[in-house]
């Protein structure tokens, strides 16, 4: 586990990123204690992500017949 606030700053950025370790420390490192390292999406941006995240969930959900259509008598 990292030690300091900035290296683990710098691991979920690298995390999200994808960016190599020594370059997402040196852009935590030059930017403000609190300040957003990746960009707010804009609109266009968020429809898309919404509209992919739906398309991928919708495959797991299993709650479309979640109750059996006909019920058989007890034994």
């Amino acid at each position: 586990m990292k030690a300091t606030i900035i290296e683990r700053r710098a691991e979920l950025l690298r995390l999200y990123t994808g960016l190599p370790w020594r370059k997402a420390l040196l852009r935590v490192e030059a930017a403000a204690p609190r300040s957003l390292l990746i960009p707010q999406p804009d609109d266009d941006q968020l429809l898309l992500e919404s509209r992919v995240m739906a398309a991928l969930a919708w495959r797991q959900i299993a709650t479309v017949h979640a109750w059996p259509t006909s019920v058989s008598p007890p034994i």
